[in-house]
């Protein structure tokens, strides 16, 4: 069992290094990293007010629905595709990867080949959806911090069912393929 947790651990540490890493080169172009953000958070934003708009000339709800149940059902999704794009940027490219042989950098890597394949890259626009996600929870929870961490927690299990799905996709090339627009 201590075996276990050991190797647990070390797969956790190096997922945080890549990602880390991957944060690092992010911000070579401070400029780039930052317009980028804002500009999806913005994107998100004009979502936002779609709803306000619709539910100011509806009233308060729509058939029981009240806007922050919207919110909270929209910053869920948004908070666990961000932050599966921007710490495992590399799922867009994986079955391009597995068709086109590029897989050999990895498969020489003493850690789990799918991890750093995975890790080898960030979506920087998918951190203005995280931020967007976060604060559209606060205010969707009413800033009750036990709702909020529970969203939190939500966020990141489904993140998990996401990254798992997506890369199940993807793994169809193995046998298929370069199925890159399919999936």
């Amino acid at each position: 069992m201590l075996q276990v947790s050991k190797k647990i651990i070390s797969y956790l540490k190096y997922i945080f290094l890549c990602i880390k890493q991957n944060i690092i080169s992010s911000f070579a172009n401070k400029k780039s990293f930052f317009v980028q953000v804002i500009m999806m958070f913005i994107n998100n934003f004009v979502w936002l007010l779609v709803w306000i708009i619709l539910f100011n000339k509806s009233g308060d709800n729509i058939n029981g629905v009240t806007l922050n149940d919207i919110l909270y059902l929209w910053s869920l999704p948004v908070i666990s595709f961000g932050f599966v794009f921007f710490c495992f940027g590399g799922v867009e490219d994986l079955s391009y990867n597995i068709a086109k042989g590029n897989l050999d950098v990895y498969l020489t890597q003493p850690k789990f080949s799918l991890i750093g394949l995975l890790t080898c890259r960030c979506k920087v626009s998918a951190m203005g959806d995280i931020l967007y996600g976060l604060v559209l929870g606060l205010f969707a929870t009413n800033f009750n911090i036990l709702n909020y961490i529970f969203l939190i927690i939500l966020a990141i299990l489904s993140s998990i069912i996401l990254i798992s799905i997506i890369a199940m996709f993807h793994m169809i090339s193995f046998w298929a393929g370069n199925i890159s627009r399919f999936a």
